[in-house]
């Protein structure tokens, strides 16, 4: 099922950026409580803590089954734990920015962590898929009550999926 393999393809990606201030370091979640997706059974969520979910939309228009995916990442924050309103960049952007990557530093726009400009990977089980590159296309900022803010960041990619024996 390719739903279940790009949202796997993603939460590998996330759990690669072991740098210093990566979202996953030494084995453990740094600057977020856990990422979740709707394959994940959450624990209790502590904040902040990203969320992720996916759209695909398939083009019948091809000889493979293509999809135009859009991924959609949300990290929720309690605003009662801010002490300036620095927090929300400190503690929210930093999230959205480590998921951003950093493409735009590096040569060849290839990017050490993130998603902007990343190829993604996924593995194959009956069939062969290729993800074409992320782009990030849009960001927001909202709160969800007078509890809660969010960020949320947007990304577009194209899939294509052959079978290994049609």
């Amino acid at each position: 099922m390719l739903l279940a393999t790009i949202n796997q393809a993603i939460y590998d990606r996330i759990k690669a950026d072991t740098g210093t201030s990566g979202l996953y370091k030494s084995g453990a979640w740094n600057i977020i409580s856990g990422a979740y997706s709707v394959f994940g059974s959450p624990n209790p969520m502590v904040f902040p803590y990203l969320l992720w979910s996916i759209r695909m939309e398939q083009d019948h228009s091809l000889p493979a089954d293509e999809f135009n995916v859009t991924a959609t990442f949300t990290v929720y924050d309690q605003i009662q734990d801010y002490v300036t309103s620095s927090e929300y960049h400190a503690r929210v952007t930093s999230v959205l920015d480590r998921l951003h990557g950093d493409a735009v530093l590096q040569i060849g726009r290839v990017p050490t962590y993130g998603f902007h400009r990343h190829l993604l990977v996924l593995p194959t089980n009956g069939y062969t898929a290729r993800a074409s590159h992320c782009f990030v296309r849009s960001y927001d900022s909202s709160m969800v009550d007078e509890h809660t803010v969010t960020g949320t960041m947007s990304m577009t990619f194209r899939v294509s999926a052959l079978a290994s024996n049609p």
